[in-house]
């Protein structure tokens, strides 16, 4: 039996037919694939690979030809470029430096003021205590000069400090 215009059947029954073939579906021309391998060079794998917010961005460039590279012209403003980005980067490693310090500084001084207010909240305790038994401080007792008993605003603002001291000390022990 041939294959144009054959029909297949199954006891009896007629499953299908295959059309005759008048013209091929693709031309023949269209029937080979035909491509070229240019050998062109691959940019630099560091350009290709996908950069997270957190890596610095390199930048993809091209090396000037040596008679570029050789002109006076060219060798100054390479150097004044490489001069400008080394003050560049000079100046922002002072500025940091100079945040770290003042920030430095700031948390002793906090700290020291913290611990001057609690320490007159103890003397004042301490005070009134013995006003409070009708008795005076022992003489070899040494107050330092202005600590006595907190006015209601003061009494106010240590209690406010001292319900947040705890969470400030773990803020500035984690540098925030």
């Amino acid at each position: 039996p041939s294959v144009e215009g054959a029909s297949n059947s199954y006891a009896g029954e007629e499953m299908f037919t295959i059309p005759p073939m008048s013209e091929p579906i693709l031309p023949v021309e269209s029937a080979s694939i035909s491509y070229s391998v240019e050998n062109t060079p691959s940019p630099a794998p560091s350009c290709l690979s996908p950069q997270s917010a957190a890596e610095k961005k390199t930048r993809c460039y091209k090396l000037k030809r040596d008679e570029e590279r050789e002109d006076p012209t060219y060798r100054k403003n390479r150097d004044k470029n490489n001069d400008a980005v080394k003050r560049t980067r000079q100046k922002k490693k002072e500025e940091e430096e100079e945040a770290k310090r003042k920030e430095k500084e700031e948390k002793e001084l906090l700290i020291s003021t913290m611990q001057k207010l609690m320490e007159m909240h103890e003397w004042s305790n301490i005070v009134a205590q013995f006003q409070s038994r009708g008795q005076f401080l022992p003489p070899n007792c040494s107050l330092p000069p202005g600590f006595g008993v907190m006015n209601e605003a003061q009494t106010i603002l240590y209690e406010g400090m001292q319900n947040n001291l705890e969470g400030l000390f773990v803020r500035l022990s984690n540098g925030q």
